[in-house]
């Protein structure tokens, strides 16, 4: 809670990558916080070729804040890369989208559902609008609204199908498999998403195997915790996912659940 030393730390850190990173991790709990103005100050001494990323995480933290109006202000300041087509190992990072989709899952987790669709419908038809429609699925699921979850579940599904076809990235590689399994289960889906983590573990890829962690993610979103625990059966060595599982569980309130099924685990290393 001491932002005059907090600041005084920073100047000290020696590696210039380090303390960028710092000041932006600064920013955010700042925000978390309620100090904003601070926050924005430091953002302003933020230098040139550290500002989108770091605008897009304060950005990112207004909207967690629930500071929606802030966030949507602060993305004026941000300018879009020039679009790109064809294949190539790294797209340049377009930090306006990632905002806007951090707004847009923000809203659609707070059941701003019109809001989250205005967001989007201004973002390019990439990964980031991708993400934030797959979060809407869940939403209007949530909302009752079978039909909206539909159309977004199929805009969803055209969008990554288009982007993992004509504008492949390297960075998203490892992602593909998970999101669309995560995509399945938040539209309700769940042979669909339990064969894209069972395909995933057959196709012998450096990241099929990803496709699992969307799955379980979907499962712990939708507080299937009984659902999640008997998808990672399909693993190995599951213990790795027990512990994100106990810990979402734990999280959501249910720590006699979590107890009761981490006890009972017969190997001591993954209890």
């Amino acid at each position: 809670g001491d932002l005059k030393v907090a600041l005084a730390t920073l100047t000290k850190i020696e590696d210039e990558w380090t303390r960028r990173f710092a000041s932006t991790d600064l920013m955010r709990i700042l925000v978390k916080r309620g100090d904003i103005p601070s926050a924005q100050a430091m953002l302003e001494k933020v230098d040139a070729g550290h500002r989108d990323y770091a605008t897009q995480v304060v950005v990112s933290a207004l909207a967690d804040a629930g500071q929606l109006p802030e966030a949507i202000a602060m993305i004026s300041t941000l300018e879009a890369p020039a679009e790109t087509s064809g294949i190539s190992l790294f797209a340049p990072p377009n930090y306006k989208a990632g905002a806007q989709g951090h707004i847009a899952k923000a809203q659609a987790k707070a059941g701003d559902i019109v809001g989250a669709m205005k967001t989007v419908a201004m973002m390019p038809d990439r990964e980031d609008k991708a993400d934030a429609l797959s979060a809407i699925v869940f939403a209007q699921r949530k909302a009752g609204d079978a039909a909206g979850a539909e159309r977004s579940y199929q805009q969803c599904r055209s969008i990554r199908a288009d982007v993992e076809k004509n504008h492949f990235d390297l960075s998203n590689a490892a992602t593909n498999g998970m999101n669309a399994a995560q995509l399945a289960g938040r539209a309700g889906k769940w042979a669909e998403a339990r064969k894209i983590a069972e395909d995933g573990f057959k196709d012998g890829s450096l990241f099929g195997r990803f496709a699992l962690n969307g799955l379980v993610y979907a499962y712990e979103e939708a507080g299937d915790y009984a659902g999640a625990l008997e998808a990672v059966k399909l693993a190995k060595e599951p213990g790795t996912f027990f512990y994100g599982i106990g810990r979402a569980q734990a999280t959501d309130g249910d720590l006699i659940g979590a107890l009761t099924w981490a006890s009972a685990e017969i190997s001591p290393k993954w209890k």
